[in-house]
């Protein structure tokens, strides 16, 4: 009779240290997809403002080319080390609007809109430039895929 005893208490013994050992699991691998998840949407919050840094930069220090607009022909754009650039502007679309992508090298991927809105009353005062930046994380993963947008508004700088 002894000997049954002695089975069943190592029984007991091993079945609390699995339940422990699977406890402690769990809680690690939820912690390990949390991480995954700030770490994609930290990418994808830092590609979306840079997209915004690369219009508002074009905007404000190529005044006399006015990159954005629509009256001229296209301009080329240069951002995160592009040396063949990104075509904006041009095509006298009544929206006022342009568009680029990137993929970044850290894995993301940005896609940028930028609004012109000129009243043409003479007064530019109330001129604004509205930039959507999209970041997304799509080229790191597929099976989670984090996307952040950022909108910024300012006034025309010419």
């Amino acid at each position: 009779m002894e000997k049954g005893f002695v089975l069943l208490y190592a029984v007991l013994i091993s079945s609390i240290a699995l339940t422990i050992g699977l406890g402690a699991f769990a809680l690690v691998y939820g912690e390990l997809v949390l991480a995954g998840n700030a770490r994609d949407a930290m990418i994808a919050i830092y590609a979306a403002d840079a997209g915004i840094e690369c219009a508002t930069y074009w905007d404000y220090n190529f005044v006399a080319a006015k990159v954005f607009d629509n009256d001229g022909p296209p301009a080329p754009i240069f951002c995160f080390g592009d040396t063949a650039g990104k075509m904006v502007g041009g095509g006298d679309t009544p929206e006022h609007t342009s568009n680029f992508n990137y993929i970044l090298g850290s894995g993301a991927s940005v896609a940028v809109e930028v609004f012109k809105d000129q009243s043409f009353d003479g007064d530019a005062t109330d001129d604004f430039t509205r930039v959507i930046s999209k970041g997304s994380n799509t080229a790191l993963s597929l099976t989670r895929v984090s996307e952040r947008v950022l909108r910024d508004i300012h006034r025309n700088p010419y």
